[in-house]
Parts: C-alpha cells; structure tokens; sequence
C-alpha cells in the first residue's frame, strides 16, 4: 500500500468509529430515557389521571343506567324492588302471618 492509501483509511477507519460510537450513544440514550420515563410528555400522568377518570365516569353512567333499567323493568312486570317486600307477597290463597319488624336495636 502506498502512503496516500494509508492517509486515506485511517481518516476513514475514525469517521467509521465515531459513526459506531453515536449510534451506540443514540441506542443508549433512547433504552436509558425509556427505562425512567424520561420519553414521556411532560404532563402524561395528568392525561393518565384524566382518563382515568372518565373510564369512572363512564362506568358509574353505566352502573346508572342499568340499575334504573332494572327498576324500570320490575315495576313494569309489577314486582316490587325491595327484595324484602317482594318476599312478603303472598301467593293465591296464602294468609300472610304478622312477624315483629326485625331492628338492629336491643330490646329489654
């Protein structure tokens, strides 16, 4: 090889290096920024709170929504929607028996 080629590698040996060296430093900086959150916009956990609260929202819409459908229905097919007066209701030719209400208080 003459000298001229010699020149010629070694300035093309040190861009290839350097070329080597930032892609590794670009691979390091993307996994490092990823790994503790550093790629994230700056105000990610309120959108995450924020959406969040509208799933919530949405859910107790829907929990709402079904709980008056129930009721809606029930009356309509004429059962009644406390589960202990819909047991009270007596039966063709059935005598209905007096109990005492049932409390919580403690009687002497």
């Amino acid at each position: 090889m003459s000298s001229e080629q010699l020149n010629r590698t070694w300035p093309m040996f040190g861009w290839l290096v350097l070329q080597q060296l930032h892609k590794g430093w670009m691979c390091f900086d993307k996994w490092a920024g990823w790994l503790i959150g550093l790629d994230n916009s700056k105000y990610q956990w309120a959108l995450a709170e924020y959406h969040l609260q509208q799933q919530e929202f949405e859910r107790e819409a829907d929990r709402r929504l079904d709980t008056e459908d129930n009721l809606r229905q029930q009356m309509e097919e004429g059962l009644q929607a406390d589960p202990e007066v819909s047991r009270q209701v007596p039966v063709k030719g059935q005598q209905l028996e007096l109990t005492n209400p049932s409390s919580n208080t403690i009687t002497r």
